[in-house]
């Protein structure tokens, strides 16, 4: 259906770009059933980078405030450097 409504829509759709994350609070229980945009099969992740903002399946901050630190450290790391 997503397929459909981005060709009516005008836009393409990039399957090899696009991810699926179940959201839930404890632990999924069986297999998660594939998902197709097109003939093309979406790639489950626990987490993904949305409009830089880090999410994961059962949206809690961790995974974000980490790649906040280690950006911060990594700038700091490189102001070091330059002076």
């Amino acid at each position: 259906m997503v397929y459909d409504w981005c060709g009516g829509n005008q836009l393409t759709p990039h399957p090899g770009k696009s991810e699926g994350t179940p959201l839930c609070r404890g632990n999924l229980m069986g297999p998660i059933a594939p998902v197709f945009l097109g003939d093309s099969s979406i790639k489950w992740v626990t987490k993904a980078r949305v409009l830089g903002l880090t999410v994961d399946n059962k949206l809690i901050w961790d995974a974000h405030v980490m790649d906040v630190k280690k950006s911060f450290a990594n700038k700091r790391l490189f102001t070091a450097y330059l002076n």
